[in-house]
């Protein structure tokens, strides 16, 4: 006889759960490990895809930050458009809502590893396009006159001239593949709220003839920004004049189109965060499973002392919960520091290999983190 026998039966479930405990404190190691793969795959999970989101909207506040309230661009298969064509639009079909651009990418020697959007803009035509720009027209004319006259001249954001260590008056030097320009800083662009100040991050705006210089684009725009309503008969006029090679395009056109250039890198992210969750469901449910088959002998002696197997199946299940909710709340946290981590080299592979993305925050999706712990 055992001391099981001297039991009553309501009493048995708080002995089968202490003696529940007793093994998992016996077996430190198997219990840690146990721990850790749950924290892992909720881990892994729960960073690639904030780091998915992140990235997703990193990109449009940055495509938000150059396009505006645009609706329309004419754009090149060259990606340069005569100026003259500009010229023609503005005074002989007196289209107002339209403004040239001239944009590139240049990186800052004192910033290694990093790269910058240049904003070539005619301040005079902006007003309509980008908010954070419309300043420039109202804070006096003696910026205005310096951004247009003086030759070599650029606006920061203020996070980029903290983060560079600049004021207004200081040389920045940037280099545009083997060749230096020096560019002095002539004030400090205002954004109205959080979401603006993070997308004009790492974003130079500077006259178009400054930028036409620095970027080798004299006598070339890049595109032509443009606004009109969606039953404007001018849009088929402007299609008439346009000359081979250049074409009228839907902003929304151009956002789907660069979306499209991620898509298959934000599908390999994907892809990876899912094989490392099947890779942690195996490595937990060989962990139960030894836990299980290390426990035969104690079983079967439950069993024939009158533990069903519902009793039995449902202390098994209370420790994998219990596992699961350690694992959890570290994998969450761990899942939160991985993808601050990753933010910063996924940032880095789309400015190498597609476009000039700023991701400075860590975006908290809850769809995401409800994966993870799904």
């Amino acid at each position: 006889m055992t001391h099981l026998d001297f039991i009553p039966k309501q009493q048995i479930i708080p002995v089968l759960w202490l003696a529940s405990i007793r093994y998992l404190l016996r077996h430190p190691w198997q219990f840690g490990l146990s721990i850790l793969g749950v924290a892992l795959g909720v881990a892994v999970v729960i960073s690639i895809d904030l780091t998915n989101d992140s990235a997703r909207r990193g990109f449009a506040l940055s495509l938000e930050s150059v396009v505006g309230k645009t609706t329309h661009h004419i754009v090149s298969s060259t990606g340069e458009v005569p100026e003259t064509l500009y010229q023609q639009i503005r005074s002989e079909m007196r289209i107002r809502q339209s403004a040239p651009i001239v944009e590139g990418m240049v990186t800052v020697p004192q910033a290694p590893g990093q790269v910058f959007q240049v904003l070539g803009v005619d301040p005079f035509a902006e007003q309509p396009f980008r908010s954070y720009l419309s300043y420039l027209n109202s804070t006096g004319n003696q910026l205005l006159s310096q951004f247009i006259t003086q030759p070599q001249s650029v606006l920061l954001a203020q996070a980029t001239a903290t983060r560079l260590g600049l004021q207004n008056g200081d040389v920045l030097t940037v280099q545009i593949g083997m060749q230096m320009h020096e560019l002095q800083v002539i004030g400090i662009l205002e954004a109205q709220n959080e979401l603006t100040s993070e997308a004009i991050h790492q974003l130079m705006v500077m006259d178009i003839a400054t930028a036409q210089e620095i970027l080798n684009k004299v006598g070339y725009l890049s595109r032509i920004d443009l606004i009109f309503s969606k039953d404007d008969q001018t849009l088929e006029q402007l299609r008439e004049i346009l000359p081979p090679g250049i074409e009228l395009m839907v902003s929304s056109d151009r956002m789907s189109a660069a979306e499209k250039l991620t898509q298959a890198f934000h599908l390999n992210l994907t892809a990876l965060s899912l094989l490392a969750l099947l890779v942690g469901m195996f490595l937990i449910y060989n962990t139960m499973t030894f836990s299980v088959v290390q426990r035969y002998s104690l079983f079967g002696r439950l069993r024939s002392m009158g533990v069903s197997r519902r009793e039995i199946f449902g202390i098994i299940m209370g420790e994998s919960f219990f596992i699961s909710c350690f694992g959890i709340l570290l994998g969450v946290g761990l899942g939160i520091v991985l993808a601050n981590l990753l933010l910063e080299l996924v940032t880095r592979t789309i400015n190498d290999l597609y476009y000039v993305l700023s991701i400075r925050t860590l975006h908290l999706s809850v769809f995401s983190l409800s994966k993870g712990v799904g």
